[in-house]
């Protein structure tokens, strides 16, 4: 969980299998080594140990964050609207998910501003995330996403929202929103058993 530092004494093999075990659609591994202290070791750990697809999170800026992201068997990567928006990268969001698609990847294109999040429904990214975190301070807003999202409206596209998720009820408003998923970090990394938690936070949104 890079938000809060938290060290898990699980290994990244271990979390991936009890996930998988509890239902989760998909895994979320952060490989931003500077300021996150992710790691591409990480990626492989899980990728390795499930068959569920995985997200590599990383501030992709050059096409080679890419290739090695491919290389070490992400499925999905991120692409943050704020890195191309900021020109911090060295190539146009367009051509960087037209990279990530000509590799194999599919990409989970993040936003934070509705500006940002109306602009990612055109592009052609295969997933659009919401996050309620700004990366331009840190700061959490755990309903942000609701000044984004619009309840009652249908997205083309699978809308996942991100940061500050802690309980079943978090996630089924999230669901009310229009949200397909959301990426829970925290919550699972600071329970005191991983598999019991996310097994919870799985069920509240699935049950009928």
């Amino acid at each position: 969980s890079p938000a809060t530092g938290i060290v898990f004494a699980h290994s990244a093999g271990g979390l991936a299998k009890a996930y998988q075990l509890a239902g989760a659609g998909g895994l979320s591994v952060v490989t931003e080594p500077e300021f996150f202290h992710g790691s591409l070791d990480l990626l492989r750990q899980a990728v390795d140990a499930t068959t569920l697809p995985v997200l590599a999170k990383d501030f992709v800026s050059i096409p080679k964050h890419l290739d090695l992201l491919y290389e070490n068997g992400a499925d999905y990567a991120l692409l943050i609207s704020e890195v191309f928006e900021q020109s911090l990268a060295l190539f146009s969001l367009t051509e960087a998910i037209e990279y990530a698609h000509g590799l194999g990847l599919q990409v989970l294109l993040e936003t934070h501003s509705r500006k940002q999040f109306e602009n990612a429904l055109d592009t052609k990214a295969d997933v659009i995330g919401v996050n309620n975190r700004n990366l331009r301070d840190l700061s959490l807003n755990t309903l942000h996403y609701q000044t984004i999202l619009e309840k009652n409206r249908e997205y083309h596209k699978p809308v996942i929202v991100e940061s500050g998720f802690q309980t079943p009820a978090d996630l089924i408003k999230a669901k009310e929103f229009g949200a397909s998923g959301a990426i829970v970090g925290t919550a699972l990394l600071s329970s005191e058993n991983v598999f019991t938690t996310a097994k919870k936070l799985v069920e509240s949104v699935s049950l009928k």
